[in-house]
């Protein structure tokens, strides 16, 4: 599946917010992504991180290589 088509699968819209985490026995890992454009194919995101090892927000950075499979994702505010 591309990456746009699991935008499109999700049912998000430019501008939508969510928010994942991802966990394994000892750290965790959370991403919020807000959708900047949604092409054939692809879709750019600004997304920022943090994690057990850093546990405070990164500054939002643009990222067009981000798959919704390996964690649950909820709609948020950013």
């Amino acid at each position: 599946m591309s990456h746009a088509s699991e935008v499109r699968a999700r049912k998000l819209k430019v501008g939508d917010t969510i928010e994942g985490r991802e966990t394994w026995p000892n750290g965790w890992h959370d991403a919020q992504l807000t959708l900047l454009w949604l092409g054939e194919t692809e879709a750019c995101w600004k997304c920022r991180v943090r994690s057990h090892i850093m546990p405070e927000w990164t500054e939002w950075e643009e990222d067009c290589n981000w798959t919704l499979e390996c964690r649950d994702w909820k709609k948020v505010q950013p």
